[in-house]
């Protein structure tokens, strides 16, 4: 399988060059992702040991953006924090939705749930369902989703 990998490589390096372009050598391998230890990052996420994680750089990004947004010095009411907050953590879901659903656990504090969200919208995919979110008191809460099908 090893060799088969190499091969295909090989093939994809001649056509690159061909082109006027190449590979970058630290960033181009053979391996098996399925190994623990033997994974590779692409496009955010960290494939490895069969499971599509988000890499370690995409979560110190959302990290970073979510300090940036509720810092000590920060001002304004928790609804108006929170307004904001919401659409970032929204938007990071959506595009992450497709990594292991431990991503998610590790990144929620009460604002926006991503594991619960991450459920709901898994069933969505399974079915027609409309995943309703609700503020309250500066509190995120999801309402059952109803099957629209």
């Amino acid at each position: 399988m090893r060799q088969e990998a190499e091969a295909v490589l090989a093939k994809i390096q001649a056509w690159v060059e061909q082109n006027g372009l190449r590979l970058h050598p630290v960033k181009t391998q053979v391996g098996n992702c399925m190994e623990k230890g033997h994974g590779f990052e692409f496009l955010g996420y960290r494939f490895e040991a069969g499971r599509r994680g988000v890499r370690p750089k995409s979560r110190k990004a959302l990290r970073d953006k979510i300090r940036q947004k509720t810092g000590r010095t920060r001002s304004g009411s928790l609804e108006t924090i929170i307004s904001e907050l919401n659409p970032i953590l929204k938007g990071w879901l959506g595009y992450f939705q497709h990594a292991h659903r431990s991503t998610f656990r590790d990144v929620e504090h009460g604002l926006f749930t991503l594991h619960e969200a991450h459920v709901l919208a898994s069933q969505s995919r399974r079915g027609n369902y409309r995943l309703e979110i609700c503020v309250r008191g500066g509190r995120v809460s999801f309402q059952t989703p109803i099957n629209l099908g």
